[in-house]
């Protein structure tokens, strides 16, 4: 998978991954977050997970992977789409504070 491979090479010159409609789910979903935490220079600035089978997990772990200080969490990553999944009010409001987060750090 594309987030193994990145993950054991420490490394990514990967700047965009789109994964529309492709039938994700919550676990996959967390393995893309995790994969922002464990790549040391992610250059990742593009992710597309709209319209898949994510849940609030998935954006608690995007939130937790954004959110992270330094060296771990993510600063490389301008735009993460989630909309068209399966996201309650709760999960809402952290897609908007993951957003706050992603403008604050990549202005």
């Amino acid at each position: 998978s594309v987030t193994t491979s990145v993950t054991t090479s420490g490394t990514s010159r990967v700047s965009e991954l789109l994964f529309p409609r492709n039938g994700c789910t919550d676990a996959s979903g967390a393995s893309f977050a995790a994969a922002l935490t464990r790549v040391r220079k992610c250059s990742l600035r593009t992710l597309c997970l709209a319209s898949n089978a994510l849940r609030d997990a998935t954006a608690a772990a995007f939130a937790e992977a954004l959110s992270a200080p330094s060296p771990h969490g993510n600063r490389s990553l301008a735009s993460l789409d989630l909309s068209g999944n399966r996201l309650s009010a709760a999960a809402v409001c952290s897609r908007s504070e993951i957003c706050n987060h992603i403008c604050n750090h990549n202005m």
